[in-house]
C-alpha cells in the first residue's frame, strides 16, 4: 500500500502537463502503429521516419522521468550513505568481538574433542585389561562393547538480557582450480564478451560472434 507521501508525489506527477502530453502522444503513436503497413521503399521510409518520432518520444520520457527521479536518487544515495556512516562503528564491534567469541568456541569444541578422545582411549585400554584377564582365565572375552563416555557440546547459543548470540556451522567454497570446475559451473561474463565483441573482437574461442539487425 502506498503511503501519503507516495500518493502525493504519484498525484503531482500524474497531473503534471508534460506527463499528460507525453501520455497522450504515446497512445496516439501505439494507434499509428497498428495501421502501419510496409509494401515499398515509400512506405518503408515513412515507417522509419516513424520509429524516429518513437525513438524521439521515448527519449521524452526518459528525460522527464529522471528530472523527477534524479533528485529522489540523489537524496537516498545520501541517506544510505549517513545510515551506513552511523551502522559502520557498530558493524566494527560486531567484527571484533563476533571473532573473539568465534576463536573461544573453536578452542572449547577442540580442547571438547581432546577430552573425548581420551576417555576413548581410557575406555578402549579398560576393555583391552578385561578381554586380557578374561584370556589369562582360559575364558572366552565377553562380548560385550563398554559404552565410551561422553561429555557435553560447547553450548551454541547464549542468551543474555540483551538477547541472544549463536555461533553455528556454515559450508563455504573457494575455487582452487578453475580448469577442473565441472562444465555446468564455468558461467561465461556475458557482459565482457558484449563489450569486448562491440569493441571490435572477431574472434574468440568457443564463441560464436554473429551480426543481428535490431531498430
Amino acid at each position: 500500500m502506498a503511503t501519503t507521501a507516495e500518493t502525493v508525489e504519484l498525484q503531482v506527477i500524474e497531473q503534471d502537463e508534460r506527463v499528460q502530453e507525453l501520455s497522450q502522444g504515446s497512445i496516439e503513436l501505439l494507434q499509428r502503429a497498428q495501421s502501419i503497413t510496409i509494401t515499398d521503399d515509400e512506405s518503408d521510409l515513412e515507417a522509419a521516419e516513424f520509429l524516429a518520432q518513437v525513438k524521439t518520444a521515448r527519449k521524452r520520457i526518459e528525460e522527464l522521468r529522471h528530472w523527477f527521479t534524479d533528485p529522489l536518487e540523489a537524496q537516498k544515495k545520501a541517506i544510505i550513505a549517513r545510515f551506513k556512516a552511523t551502522d559502520a562503528p557498530l558493524d566494527r564491534a560486531e567484527k571484533i568481538v563476533g571473532g573473539k567469541h568465534i576463536a573461544y568456541t573453536q578452542a572449547k569444541e577442540e580442547a571438547n574433542n581432546r577430552e573425548q578422545e581420551r576417555l576413548r582411549k581410557l575406555a578402549e585400554a579398560k576393555q583391552a585389561r578385561q578381554a586380557a584377564r578374561a584370556e589369562e582365565k582360559g575364558l572366552e572375552a565377553p562380548p560385550v562393547v563398554i559404552p565410551m563416555p561422553t561429555i557435553a557440546a560447547p553450548q551454541k547459543t547464549i542468551h543474555t538480557s540483551a538477547g541472544s548470540v549463536t555461533v553455528r556451522k556454515v559450508w563455504r567454497h573457494q575455487v582452487v582450480d578453475f580448469a577442473a570446475l565441472p562444465e555446468e559451473y564455468k558461467i561465461a561474463d556475458d557482459v565482457k564478451l558484449g563489450k569486448v565483441v562491440r569493441a571490435g573482437v572477431r574472434e574468440i574461442p568457443g564463441v560464436r560472434i554473429y551480426e543481428e539487425m535490431v531498430v
